[in-house]
């Protein structure tokens, strides 16, 4: 765990709501006494602890400057710093070490960053960004600074920073990116600090706490250069900001100062108009809701969800509903709004006690579950509509799940949650209709965390215990069909007339939620709501008779296959690890081909031999609607692994449903896999991924470093290799090249040529901009250290006698040790990055200096496709086509 994390970057800038954001998610600040109290032009609070201020301001003052006159050319260290100071600063770390992890802000720490790293060399820094005209503004109303004055603050404390600190031990965030995507933001800066990145109750408080209000100034990149902003400045800037990583951008900044403009107009602008029912309206996306209530249907606020729930007694399961709604939902998100239909018990008090926290509509009599919906629904002001039952209990990211789904297709018009039993099992994942017009609920009394319900599907519907629709769909819809009241079928049909619309109706296994089912309806078919159930089926069956011979005729053969809707095949894919995709070209690759797959809407089993701390793939997958297996631990019980993952029946996968073709990514996994599918699923046409020709590599490893015993292993290696492409029923290879080095001992059997796939950049960056040489490469594969030792040895010196100031960025995926021992002001080793492309666009060349390997290599490829020049070998340039001083420049020594 990192030990101690420093804050850091220009006054105005975010760094009190980052360290505020850190400390709720566990980063110790000090203690309550001696941390700096709020005050009017920071009413949050400056989340400063004072000592070490206190050591700041000494430093800079003991030398005749201070925070508003920073030093140009001072560098602070332990030869110039008064040995006072210096043991002051020694003492107070030693004090903050027992409550580790611990940090500490202060802008001023953007002037002393040199000092701090001394006393503690594993320090790391959260360098905090903003615009610089922003930040002008802010000082401005602050002390009426000019902006030249400002401007010129920023810069120094922002080069200081980049002067004082490697690559490696900094992470910059924007100020915009909390307002864009918070929830990845900070998981950002936690992974960065080693905090506790699965904390999500501490992530959504976290999340929670960031105001709108903070919110003050929105100027583009343009008005920054219009508003005088040096050349320097806007080129350290722009520096900063692709460095920032991925959710800052220019293009969602308009989009982001709409919606803040919004909020400013709903504020200034709320009308004195009531309404006869009550709603919470404590804070800006709030009072968006009660403006669009005062100007009637018509308004509808995007991002938010108006959750409905109708209620009939069972005051206790209400009670412990919006509970959970509370706990597990963002407040802002949405609003919620109960239709009491005439509830006996002590419903109607409790609901009157809770003021504005709800909607209230009250009826008279019991209008059933469809009537009483409708009549919420009618007065929705969220872009979504949620219709939830009062017997569940949602769980956390429920709604945010739902909400991400929908956002991700706008022809989804409709999403339904994983419903589960309060002892565990599973109550439905998606709906079944069959062609009777007879329902299935899916996995129903199964494990609920089963894969075969891990992933988001097209399905005929969803229950409307929690069901999320468009609220402009479920007004073209003209709302729930009423003939089906009070209740049963209207959910089912509301999901017919959707598709019917050309819209999607899809499982969101994400959205977990509690439902005591039979509580608010009970169970017994021939008496109360359920006997609604069988006649509402008659109903249902005469409106949509001519739909119902489309579906699966009611057999439990067919569950399997009518609990997907529109695939066109099944394929399974098994490969050594989850598509890892922002580690390895390979897997890139693989990772591109499952989504064209996904495209063409066929249904993937994915099975990974090892898929042991790669979660966040999974989830990717599982949300492409990719069912997933992460880890057979058998086949690692083989490999002298041993994982406590469930164990995978290959055998129930493989007859569960007809895979027409199964894709085994390299040799050693068809060596084990093969034979299973033959056994179990003998129609399937079983193609072999090559990814590379192991046995050539192999053989030119051991050539290159004169090695007999590899060289014997290599022609091992060979026998195996082409002994199971002969049992396959074609084989894929990465170039036209590789598949030369095989063909004569595969003769018959079908070859396809599947290259690396890449995006074509379309923001080039002119090379007059560039600096620097790149290698990138994931050093989990032999010939990337091979080549970095070989570049650095026997290349760079001969280019540092000619420029003795070129550099070069070293980046890829869990560089060893002695790659790490490299670092000097020439190497930059910066290990895995979630994103090459902001190095990609600032290197003036891309060099692969391969001396052994096969197929196509994809640091070439990626550095192409951003225009960045290319220097290689013919080993690197081998199977693409690419042609020496054309395309690129080919050199072997």
């Amino acid at each position: 765990m990192c030990m101690s994390i420093c804050i850091a970057g220009m006054h105005r800038s975010g760094t009190s709501m980052v360290a505020r954001l850190l400390n709720i998610c566990g980063l110790y600040l000090g203690e309550e006494e001696d941390i700096m109290k709020p005050q009017i032009d920071n009413p949050e609070g400056f989340w400063e602890n004072n000592l070490f201020v206190e050591i700041n301001d000494k430093i800079l003052s003991s030398n005749g400057y201070g925070w508003d006159f920073p030093p140009a050319n001072y560098v602070p260290n332990l030869q110039n710093v008064n040995v006072e100071i210096q043991n002051k600063a020694k003492i107070l770390i030693e004090s903050m070490k027992a409550n580790a992890p611990w940090g500490w802000k202060d802008p001023r720490n953007s002037l002393n960053l040199s000092f701090w790293r001394e006393l503690i060399p594993d320090l790391k820094v959260i360098v905090c960004l903003r615009n610089p005209l922003e930040v002008a503004m802010s000082l401005q109303k602050r002390g009426n600074n000019s902006y030249t004055f400002s401007f010129n603050l920023w810069y120094v404390y922002n080069k200081k920073i980049l002067e004082n600190i490697e690559k490696d031990k900094m992470i910059i965030t924007h100020y915009d990116s909390f307002f864009i995507n918070p929830v990845y933001e900070i998981k950002r800066l936690l992974n960065f600090s080693e905090l506790n990145i699965d904390d999500d109750e501490k992530i959504v408080q976290a999340c929670s706490s960031i105001s709108g209000n903070l919110r003050h100034h929105f100027y583009s990149e343009i008005e920054l250069s219009e508003a005088g902003a040096s050349k320097e400045l806007l080129e350290l800037y722009n520096e900063m900001c692709r460095a920032s990583g991925p959710v800052f951008n220019f293009s969602k900044i308009k989009d982001l100062h709409e919606k803040m403009l919004l909020l400013n107009d709903s504020k200034e602008n709320l009308t004195n108009q009531s309404i006869s029912v009550n709603i919470n309206f404590t804070n800006e996306r709030n009072a968006l809701f009660k403006k669009a209530h005062c100007e009637g249907e018509s308004r509808i606020v995007k991002g938010m969800t108006s959750i409905i729930i109708p209620v009939f007694n069972k005051i206790e399961y209400t009670k412990k509903c919006l509970q959970a709604i509370r706990k597990n939902t963002p407040e802002g998100k949405y609003e919620i709004i109960v239709i009491n239909n005439a509830s006996t018990d002590e419903t109607g008090d409790f609901l009157k006690s809770l003021g504005d926290q709800v909607k209230v509509i009250t009826n008279t009599k019991n209008m059933g579950f469809t009537l009483a919906s409708n009549q919420g629904a009618k007065i929705a002001a969220g872009e979504f509509v949620l219709f939830l039952n009062n017997d569940t209990e949602p769980q956390k990211f429920w709604l945010e799940s739902m909400f991400e789904l929908m956002e991700s297709d706008n022809k989804i018009g409709i999403t339904g949650s994983r419903l589960i039993y309060p002892d565990g099992r599973l109550q439905e994942a998606g709906g079944i209709i069959f062609s009777d017009g007879s329902g299935w609920n899916y996995g129903r009394f199964d494990n609920p965390f089963n894969p075969k319900y891990n992933y988001v599907r097209e399905v005929d519907y969803v229950s409307g215990a929690s069901l999320m629709i468009r609220n402009s769909l479920l007004k073209q819809l003209n709302y729930f069909d009423e003939q089906y009241s009070p209740g049963y079928y209207e959910d089912t049909d509301l999901c017919f007339g959707a598709r019917s619309l050309g819209y999607k109706v899809m499982y969101c296994p994400f959205s977990i939620v509690i439902h005591h089912e039979g509580i608010s309806s009970g169970t017994d078919l021939k008496s109360g709501m359920k006997k609604f159930q069988l006649i509402n089926k008659e109903k249902f069956v005469n409106k949509w008779k001519e739909d119902l011979r489309k579906q699966y005729l009611p057999d439990k053969s067919n569950i399997i296959s009518a609990s997907e809707r529109n695939t066109k095949g099944n394929i399974l894919i098994i490969d050594p690890f989850l598509p890892q995709f922002d580690r390895a070209s390979g897997s890139l690759r693989l990772f591109t081909i499952i989504k064209i797959l996904k495209e063409q809407n066929y249904h993937i089993t994915y099975i990974a031999r090892n898929g042991i701390g790669q979660q966040q793939y999974e989830r990717i997958l599982n949300f492409m609607g990719v069912e997933v297996y992460s880890t057979d631990p058998e086949r690692l019980k083989k490999l002298g692994i041993y994982s406590s993952a469930k164990e995978i029946n290959i055998g129930e996968i493989l007859t569960a449903r007809h895979y027409d073709i199964a894709i085994l990514s390299f040799y050693e996994i068809a060596i084990y896999y093969l034979d299973i599918i033959r056994r179990f699923s003998p129609l399937t046409k079983i193609i072999i991924d090559t990814v590379d020709i192991h046995f050539v590599r192999e053989i030119r490893m051991a050539e290159t470093n004169n090695d007999k015993k590899l060289l014997k292993k290599a022609y091992k290696t060979k026998e195996d290799e082409i002994s199971i492409y002969r049992k396959a029923d074609a084989l894929i290879t990465v170039t036209e090249k590789d598949w030369d080095h095989i063909r004569k001992y595969l003769s018959g059997i079908k070859h396809f040529v599947i290259p690396n796939i890449h995006n074509i950049s379309e923001n080039y960056v002119d090379l007059d901009k560039r600096n620097g040489l790149l290698f990138i490469g994931n050093f989990n594969h032999p010939p990337n250290a091979d080549a970095v030792f070989y570049f650095v040895d026997s290349i760079f010196p001969i280019l540092k006698k000619k420029l003795p100031n070129i550099t070069i960025t070293i980046v890829g995926n869990n560089p060893p040790e002695d790659i790490l021992k490299l670092q000097n002001e020439n190497i930059n080793v910066i290990g895995y990055v979630p994103s090459t492309e902001p190095y990609l666009k600032a290197a003036r060349v891309s060099v692969a200096p391969l001396r052994y390997g096969a197929g196509m290599k994809g640091k070439i490829g990626e550095a192409m496709a951003y225009g960045l020049p290319v220097v290689t070998t013919s080993i690197g340039a081998e199977g693409m086509g690419l042609r020496d001083f054309e395309t690129v420049m080919i050199a072997d020594s």
